[in-house]
Parts: C-alpha cells; sequence; structure tokens
C-alpha cells in the first residue's frame, strides 16, 4: 500500500519569477512544483487522502526527487 504520493508539475519559469529552490537555494533556470500527499484511515475505517504535514516546495527537479519519503512497500518488494 503506497503512504505517500507525489505530484510534479513543470513551472515554465525560472527563480526569476517564482524564486530560488527551496531545497537547495541556488537558483534553477527550470523550476518544479512538488506537492505531497499522504495516505490516513477515518475514524470509520475508510481511507483517504490528506495534503496536512505533507511537503509543498518549488525547485529542481533533482533536489525535490531527493526529498521525497521512501516507499515503504518498495523496500519490503526488494527484499523479498
Amino acid at each position: 500500500m503506497t503512504t505517500n504520493q507525489y505530484t510534479l508539475v513543470h513551472k515554465k519559469h525560472n527563480s526569476a519569477v517564482y524564486g530560488n529552490c527551496e531545497v537547495c537555494g541556488k537558483p534553477a533556470s527550470d523550476l518544479y512544483h512538488q506537492m505531497e500527499r499522504k495516505r490516513y484511515t477515518r475514524s470509520d475505517g475508510s481511507e483517504g487522502w490528506t495534503h496536512s504535514g505533507c511537503s509543498d516546495k518549488f525547485g529542481h527537479l533533482e533536489c525535490l526527487k531527493s526529498i521525497r519519503k521512501p516507499e515503504k512497500d518498495q523496500a519490503h518488494q526488494n527484499a523479498t
């Protein structure tokens, strides 16, 4: 089961419009916006997605990918 999902959008602008990379602090000629959401279980047992407590950052593609949380299920599948 996936616990975190990420949406990545190429903004087609640079740091002059959106500011420097929020991960490394350096200017970016190509800027991306990454939004994280996580799965949660409601009190009735059903599941949903929330952005509460998740990251929402602008930056270089490589920087944004580097701050993603590792997928627990993927690590388990690779171990078997």
